[in-house]
């Protein structure tokens, strides 16, 4: 029996879905079954060719509106292969992260992984749309409190520090979730987690950026100095080759006044006669 090992798709160039797909709400009616899911069932539009929840991108990047919302390392012998799940930021606010681990059946545990929670003691007010039996489309009104949760795909991508610079998403967001290292080859299950605080990418970036703000600063800071200390340095020899009373700056300069060593006391005479209005 002959097998066949497909080899995983590129997606080296940013791919950028509807701005539906980042902030529509949809019912989603399976197995008897009702869940919401961000953006429609229907993933042609919304997710890069070639996508299934199971498949991953090599070399590939975040979709645009999405974030690492998690990383695990395979270190090889003479590479080191980065794999990351991509979750999408509805709006400004709603960042969607990787799900808690669960064992249930229920089928977006398994085709959804990322998921966005209302925080805890808050009633979440959301519109939502859905398609009727007869395959038209109707929105409605539905509230939400912890743990409910809305789903969304995920994106898997790869790279090796060959490919590129650790592709960090095309969207803010100030969730993330944790960094694991297994060695190649290894079996190894993903435990799903997330935590408040900048990605991993843009926490290498920020980083980054404030070393070498921090380098630009002390050299500026040094320059600075040494093109004082330079110029004071040119004053005080022009003052020295001088002839006159005249520096070679143009600047006159005088002999320094002090005051005399001996003072005397200003006192009032001894037999002042007060003076008296006239009566």
């Amino acid at each position: 029996m002959t097998t066949s090992t497909t080899s995983p798709l590129p997606l080296t160039t940013t791919f950028t879905p509807p701005a539906s797909c980042l902030s529509d709400i949809w019912a989603v009616n399976s197995t008897g079954l009702i869940w919401m899911n961000l953006g429609p069932t229907d993933t042609a539009e919304c997710l890069p060719s070639g996508w299934g929840p199971s498949t991953y991108f090599s070399p590939g990047l975040c979709p645009s509106g999405y974030i690492i919302a998690k990383t695990i390392e395979y270190i090889g012998s003479n590479t080191t292969e980065t794999a990351a799940t991509c979750c999408p930021i509805a709006g400004s606010t709603n960042t969607y992260s990787i799900r808690n681990s669960a064992t249930t059946g229920e089928p977006w545990f398994s085709t959804e992984v990322c998921a966005w929670q209302p925080s805890p003691n808050v009633v979440t007010l959301y519109e939502f749309s859905l398609t009727t039996t007869d395959g038209s489309t109707t929105s409605a009104t539905g509230s939400m409190t912890s743990p409910g949760s809305i789903n969304a795909y995920g994106v898997e991508v790869r790279w090796q520090s060959t490919d590129f610079v650790a592709p960090t998403g095309t969207a803010t967001a100030s969730v993330t979730g944790t960094t694991e290292s297994v060695p190649a080859g290894s079996s190894q299950t993903q435990t799903a987690s997330s935590s408040s605080g900048l990605a991993t990418g843009a926490k290498v970036g920020i980083g980054v950026g404030v070393a070498i703000a921090g380098v630009l600063v002390i050299a500026l800071v040094a320059w600075g100095l040494l093109r004082r200390r330079r110029r004071n340095h040119q004053r005080m020899e022009a003052m020295r080759t001088s002839n006159g009373p005249n520096g070679g700056d143009g600047v006159v300069y005088s002999p320094l006044a002090e005051l005399p060593t001996k003072t005397v006391k200003a006192e009032l005479p001894a037999d002042a006669t007060p003076a008296e209005l006239d009566g």
